[in-house]
C-alpha cells in the first residue's frame, strides 16, 4: 500500500505540477563550485544553467519545472527504499535481516527488502548527474546497466530522461536475471553465485512449472500467500514467455496480513506483523509493471478459511504455499491438495517454521503421504514433493480446526 501511495504521488500529482509549472519557470545561473572539473556555464544553445547539487555540478535546463526536482527525489528515494523508512528493513552483508540504517541505505552500504535496486541515495545522484552532463554537452548515445538486481537504477534512469523529455535515449538492462555466475578463473571467487537471496525460491517455480509442462500435467499455478506478488508476477512471466496459454496463474491471500489464531496450533503474533500486510491494489500495480495484468491472472481475496473453498481454480499443476501458520497451512491443504494433479508439484515456502512443519507433518501422516520431500537447491527454508498418488481427505481431523462461525 506505501509503495502504491507514492506511485500515485509520484505519477497523479507530481507530472500534473510539471505540466502546469514549466511554461512560468525560467533557472537563473548561479554561482557554485566545481568538485568535478565540470565547468561553470550558461549555454545559450541547449539553455542550461550549471548549479551545485549535493556535493555535484548539475546542469539544469531551461525548460524545466521547479517539479521536476520534486518528481525526480521522490522517484530516487523510493527504489532505494529510503522513501518508507518506517518500514524498510536491510539485509546485510553478514546474511543477517535487520532494521534499516539510514547512514547506511544512502550511501548503499546494504541491500533493501522493500527498495528495488542496492545501490544508496549518493550513488543514484551520480546517475541523474551523468545523465544531466551528457544531454548538456551533447554526448550521443544510451544509458546501459549491466548487472541490475532488482531494476531500481535503470528505472530511475529512465525516470531522469523521462521527466526531461529527452526521447531519443534509450535505457538498455543487462543481467542473467538469475544471480551471479560461476568464477571462471582463479581471479574470483565462486561466493557471489552462492547468494541464493538473490535467486533460489524462484529458480525452484521455474522449475517447477517448466516439469509440468514437459510432463503434460494438465492445470495451473496457484500461489497462497503472495505479499507483494513477486513470485506470482514471476510464475505469470515464465508462461508467457514460453507461449504458454492454457495455463492460468491464481493468486490466494487476505490482502490484510495473516489471520489471527483460531485454536491454540497457532500464536497471534503473525497477525500483528504490520509488514505483512499488502494490499490487492498494490500486487495488481505490480502485476501492471510488467505488463502482466491479464485475463489469466486471478485473485481469490480472503482468509484461506474463507475464500479457497470458493477459489474457483479446478485443476492445479504447480501449488505454492506460504502460509506460515499450521491453520493457514491445513487450510490450503483441505481445500486444495485434492485439485492437485498427479505429477504436479507442492511448494512450501515456510517448511522450518515449526508451525508449518508441524501441519505438514500432520497432514501427510493423516493422509499416508510418502511421496519424498526434496530440499531446494542452496535454499534453507523452502520445500517440495511431486504428487505421485490421490488420496482421500480425512475432513473429520479438518472440522475440529475450523471456527464455529466463519468470519
Amino acid at each position: 500500500m506505501g509503495l502504491s501511495f507514492i506511485h500515485g504521488i509520484a505519477v497523479g500529482i507530481v507530472f500534473t505540477f510539471i505540466i502546469l509549472f514549466t511554461k512560468f519557470y525560467h533557472p537563473s545561473p548561479s554561482v557554485s563550485y566545481s568538485t568535478n572539473n565540470i565547468t561553470n556555464r550558461t549555454s545559450d544553445l541547449h539553455h542550461v544553467t550549471n548549479i551545485s547539487y549535493e556535493g555535484y555540478q548539475f546542469f539544469v535546463f531551461s525548460h524545466e519545472s521547479p517539479m521536476v526536482r520534486a518528481y525526480l527525489d521522490v522517484v530516487r528515494d523510493t527504489v532505494c527504499g529510503l522513501a518508507l523508512r518506517t518500514r524498510e528493513r536491510a539485509y546485510s552483508f553478514d546474511s543477517q535481516v535487520r532494521p534499516m540504517v539510514i547512514s547506511q541505505r544512502i550511501k548503499g552500504l546494504d541491500w533493501p527488502l522493500t527498495g528495488i535496486t542496492m545501490v544508496g541515495q549518493r550513488r543514484l545522484i551520480n546517475i541523474e548527474w551523468a545523465i544531466r552532463f551528457v544531454i548538456a554537452n551533447d554526448v550521443m548515445g544510451d544509458f546501459i546497466e549491466c548487472g541490475v538486481w532488482r531494476g531500481g537504477s535503470s528505472v530511475f534512469a529512465r525516470a531522469i530522461l523521462k521527466a526531461l523529455n529527452n526521447n531519443d535515449r534509450h535505457v538498455w538492462v543487462a543481467d542473467s536475471f538469475q544471480g551471479l555466475p560461476k568464477a571462471r578463473t582463479p581471479n574470483d571467487h565462486d561466493h557471489w553465485s552462492k547468494m541464493e537471496y538473490l535467486k533460489r525460491r524462484l529458480i525452484n517455480i521455474e522449475w517447477a512449472i517448466r516439469f509440468v509442462i514437459a510432463n503434460n500435467v494438465m492445470g495451473d499455478f496457484i500461489e497462497c500467500g503472495v505479499w507483494r506478488g513477486g513470485s506470482s508476477v514471476f510464475a505469470r512471466a515464465i508462461l508467457k514467455a514460453l507461449n504458454n496459454n492454457d495455463r492460468h496463474v491464481w493468486l490466494a491471500d487476505s490482502f490484510q496480513g495473516l489471520p489471527k489464531a483460531r485454536t491454540p496450533n497457532d500464536h497471534d503474533h503473525w497477525s500483528k506483523m504490520e509488514y505483512l500486510k499488502v494490499s490487492l491494489e498494490e500486487v495488481q500495480t505490480n502485476f501492471r509493471s510488467f505488463n502482466l495484468l491479464d485475463d489469466r491472472v486471478h485473485f481469490c481475496k480472503g482468509y484461506f478459511v474463507d475464500s479457497l473453498p470458493r477459489c474457483n481454480v479446478s485443476r492445479i499443476a504447480v501449488f505454492r504455499m506460504d502460509g506460515d501458520m499450521y491453520e493457514s497451512t491445513m487450510d490450503q491443504l483441505f481445500n486444495l491438495y485434492s485439485k492437485l494433479q498427479i505429477g504436479g508439484v507442492i511448494i512450501i515456502d515456510d517448511y522450518t517454521i515449526s508451525d508449518c512443519f508441524r501441519a505438514i507433518v500432520d497432514f501427510r501422516k493423516w493422509h499416508n503421504i510418502t511421496e519424498e520431500i526434496l530440499s531446494i537447491p542452496g535454499d534453507v527454508a523452502g520445500r517440495c514433493w511431486i504428487k505421485r498418488k490421490s488420496i482421500q481427505l480425512q475432513m473429520e481431523q479438518y472440522l475440529r480446526l475450523l471456527p464455529t462461525t466463519k468470519s
